[in-house]
């Protein structure tokens, strides 16, 4: 499951329906960090391509 949303990237471009999706959670009993993988859309995420930083 995951979300496709409009982002703004730090250059500026605008991107339409990115897809994103929780990447990897690591976490003890003091500290949780949920990281989110962004690709440019879901069939650039069924390719295999790299997500967007």
């Amino acid at each position: 499951m995951a979300l496709q949303i409009k982002i703004e990237l730090s250059s500026g471009i605008l991107i339409e329906d990115a897809y994103c999706r929780i990447g990897s959670v690591v976490g003890n009993k003091n500290n949780i960090t949920i990281m989110v993988d962004t690709f440019m859309n879901r069939e650039k995420c069924s390719e295999g391509k790299s997500i967007v930083q």
